[in-house]
C-alpha cells in the first residue's frame, strides 16, 4: 500500500528511535524557546504581537538533522504519497508530516520506556506547535505592536481564552500539546497507527486551526482596543498632580500630602466620586459593572476610614502606588496623561507572579472591602471589582491638583 507510512518507512524504517533521538528532540525544543531574549520573553510572558519570534529554515534543518535528512528529500518522499493533497499547505508540509511520523515511531518504539515515550511525544508536539504559532502570529502581526497596547489586550481577555487561563504562551502550548496527545482524544489513534493519510491530514489541520482561531480572536481584541483608543482618549484631559511632579520628588513629605488628601475627600461623596474618573476606570477594567464600582466607592464614603481595615487598605494603596510612581521617571516627565501609570499598576496588581507583601495585603483587604460592600461571593466578580476600586483609589488620589487641591 503506497501510503505515507510505507513511503517514510522505506527511507527511515531502519532507524532506532531510542533515547538518543528522544534527547535530540528535547534539545531542539529547548533550543528554540531560548535562542534569544525575545524568545525567552515571549514564551515566558503573555503578550501577543510585541516580540518577533520565527521558526526559521535553520530551526527546520536542526530538526531534520535528527533523522539525517533535509527538507528537499522529505518533500520528494511526500510527493510520492497520493493521499496527501498538495493544495493543503499545512497538511502537505514535509516538516509537519515528518513531525507526526517521528511521534508515531517514538510511540511504537521498543527502545523507549513509557516515560521516555511520553516525554518524546510531548516535546515533539511542542515543536510542531511552535512552528504553527509563530507562522500564524507573523501572518496577523506583520509589524510589532506597542507593549502597552498588548498589555491592555491581554488584560481585557476573558477567561475563555486558554492564554488567560494558563498565564504564559509556554504553558498555553504545553496545554495544547497535552490535549492533542490525550489518549482519550480524537488524534491519539492517528499517532499510534499512522496508517490513514486522511486522519493524518485532519490531525495537522485541526491542530493548526485551533491555534489560528486563538490568535485570530486575540487579534480581534487588539483591533477593538486600537480602534476605540479607550484608555488614551479617556485620560487625555486628566492630569497627574503638580507641575513637574514636585510632590513626588519630595519623598519625605509628598506621601503624607496624598494620604491626608485622600482621607479628606472621602468625607464628602461629591469630592470623592468623580464621574469622569469612573469612566476612565471602567474603560480600563471593562468587566467591572459601573453600579458595583459606585457602591464600593459609596461604602468608603460612609465608612470614612473609621474601620481599621478600610483605613489600612487606603493607606497601603497610596504607599504602594506612590513608591511605584517615584520609581518611574517617565511618568513624572509626562504628567499630562496617567494612562500609562494606571496600566502598569493594573498589570502589577493582577500578576500572579507578584509576591510583594504590600500588594498581597492590598488584594486581601480589597477582597474584604468588596465582599462587605456588595455582599457577593462570585470569585471572578470580586476580583474584577477589587481591581477597579484599587485603580480608582489611585486615580482619585493623584488628581488632587486637577480637582483644585480640595
Amino acid at each position: 500500500m503506497n501510503n505515507l507510512l510505507s513511503i517514510l518507512e522505506n527511507r527511515f524504517g531502519h532507524i532506532k528511535f531510542n533515547k538518543t533521538i528522544s534527547d535530540e528532540i528535547y534539545s531542539n525544543q529547548i533550543r528554540f524557546i531560548t535562542k534569544g531574549q525575545e524568545y525567552i520573553e515571549f514564551f515566558g510572558g503573555n503578550l501577543t504581537g510585541v516580540h518577533v519570534v520565527k521558526f526559521t529554515p535553520t530551526d527546520e534543518q536542526n530538526y531534520y538533522d535528527i533523522l539525517e535528512t533535509d527538507k528537499d528529500e522529505v518533500t520528494d518522499l511526500v510527493d510520492k504519497a497520493p493521499g496527501i493533497n498538495k493544495n493543503f499547505i499545512v497538511s502537505s508540509d514535509p516538516f509537519n508530516l515528518l513531525n507526526v511520523y517521528i511521534s508515531h515511531k517514538c510511540l511504537a518504539s521498543n527502545f523507549l520506556n513509557d516515560r521516555q515515550k511520553q516525554s518524546a511525544l510531548f516535546n515533539n508536539t511542542l515543536i510542531l506547535n511552535y512552528k504553527f504559532l509563530t507562522s500564524i502570529m507573523n501572518h496577523f502581526y506583520r509589524y510589532p505592536i506597542e507593549k502597552s497596547m498588548a498589555e491592555v489586550v491581554y488584560n481585557d481577555l476573558s477567561f475563555k481564552f486558554i492564554l488567560k487561563q494558563q498565564g504564559t504562551w509556554s504553558k498555553t502550548l504545553e496545554y495544547r500539546a497535552e490535549q492533542i496527545l490525550d489518549k482519550e482524544g480524537i488524534h491519539f489513534e492517528t499517532f499510534k497507527k499512522f496508517n490513514d493519510d486522511n486522519k493524518i491530514i485532519y490531525l495537522l489541520n485541526d491542530s493548526q486551526g485551533r491555534l489560528r482561531d486563538m490568535i485570530k480572536n486575540i487579534y480581534r481584541e487588539y483591533l477593538r482596543v486600537k480602534e476605540s483608543g479607550v484608555l488614551y482618549k479617556k485620560t487625555t484631559n486628566v492630569q497627574l498632580d503638580e507641575e513637574n511632579g514636585d510632590s513626588f520628588k519630595d519623598k519625605k513629605n509628598g506621601l503624607e500630602i496624598y494620604k491626608n488628601y485622600l482621607f479628606t475627600v472621602i468625607q464628602n461623596e461629591n469630592d470623592y466620586i468623580k464621574e469622569e474618573l469612573v469612566s476612565v476606570i471602567l474603560d480600563l477594567v471593562p468587566a467591572a459593572p459601573r453600579d458595583l464600582l459606585i457602591q464600593t466607592l459609596e461604602y468608603i464614603v460612609d465608612d470614612q476610614g473609621k474601620s481599621p481595615f478600610v483605613s489600612q487598605y487606603l493607606d497601603l494603596c497610596i504607599v504602594y502606588s506612590y513608591n511605584q510612581m517615584i520609581n518611574d521617571m517617565d511618568i513624572l516627565s509626562n504628567n499630562k496623561d496617567i494612562g500609562h501609570f494606571l496600566l502598569l499598576l493594573k498589570n502589577y496588581y493582577q500578576s500572579s507572579k507578584s509576591k510583594e507583601p504590600d500588594l498581597l495585603e492590598i488584594r486581601k483587604l480589597g477582597d474584604k472591602l468588596v465582599e462587605d460592600s456588595l455582599k457577593i461571593k462570585t470569585r471572578i466578580m470580586i476580583s474584577t471589582v477589587r481591581t477597579a476600586h484599587f485603580l480608582y483609589t489611585v486615580l482619585r488620589t493623584y488628581t488632587r491638583h486637577y480637582y483644585g487641591n480640595k
